[in-house]
């Protein structure tokens, strides 16, 4: 009977030692998915900034990139062909959401729009959004950089809406719907002109080409700096037509 009682305790001892360990071990495995889980939660405020690199190109021996991205959803592009153009760089303007740490370019025509974010860069995806797999040496990560604005290398040409009243100029960029202050320069005086010559009622609003480039400026009250856009050159009107 002892050696049958003792028989009985150990094999007892032995199931509540196993499901304990089952129980750890499930405990663990989910201590780690939430881990995980955490590591791949970034936010939008954590995504914005300016990130720079060179990435693939196909003809080429590269595209010096630089991509920002602003807190009001907005994203500004730069891009020069290596060796193309005479260094020439193409601008792209849109909107830009994150969903799953997937950043998304809404505006881009022609070429990746998908990006991997993390705390430190950018990673181009292909068109699909998936991974790209290379079997060379290619590098498709832009890292961060510490500011969150850049010196574009040219003008940036755009259309918009533009208004004029009470000394103030008004600029809605097409490709974003976004209105930005416009600096008071010699070709804003000229835009003036022509702007007064072809409105049909106070405030309207006239589609127009420019070039230029977004710059801080002082606001009209207080000492915030605000973004602008400043005309460099200004282009034509094009009455009656809108954003497309």
């Amino acid at each position: 009977m002892r050696n049958l009682l003792s028989i009985c305790l150990i094999a007892l001892l032995f199931a509540c030692n196993n499901n304990a360990s089952k129980h750890a071990a499930k405990d663990s495995t989910i201590t780690k998915e939430d881990d995980n889980s955490k590591a791949d939660d970034i936010t939008m405020q954590e995504v914005e900034g300016v990130y720079q690199g060179t990435l693939p190109c196909a003809d080429c021996p590269g595209i010096a990139t630089t991509i920002q991205l602003n807190e009001d959803s907005t994203f500004l592009i730069e891009q020069v062909y290596k060796d193309r153009n005479k260094g020439s760089a193409f601008y792209s303007l849109g909107t830009w959401s994150l969903s799953d740490s997937i950043v998304s370019l809404k505006g881009i025509k022609d070429g990746p729009s998908m990006y991997k974010a993390t705390l430190n860069g950018l990673q181009q995806l292909d068109m699909q959004g998936k991974e790209i797999v290379s079997t060379g040496n290619l590098n498709f990560n832009l890292p961060r950089v510490a500011n969150k604005s850049f010196n574009t290398k040219s003008n940036i040409p755009l259309e918009g809406m533009f208004v004029y009243y009470a000394d103030s100029h008004l600029l809605t960029v097409c490709a974003t719907g976004k209105t930005y202050p416009v600096e008071l320069t010699k070709e804003t005086v000229n835009m003036e002109k022509d702007y007064s010559a072809l409105k049909k009622k106070d405030k309207e609003a006239l589609l127009v080409n420019v070039e230029g480039t977004f710059e801080f400026r002082p606001s009209m009250e207080g000492d915030k700096q605000v973004l602008t856009f400043v005309v460099r050159k200004f282009i034509k009107f094009l009455p009656g037509e809108k954003c497309k």
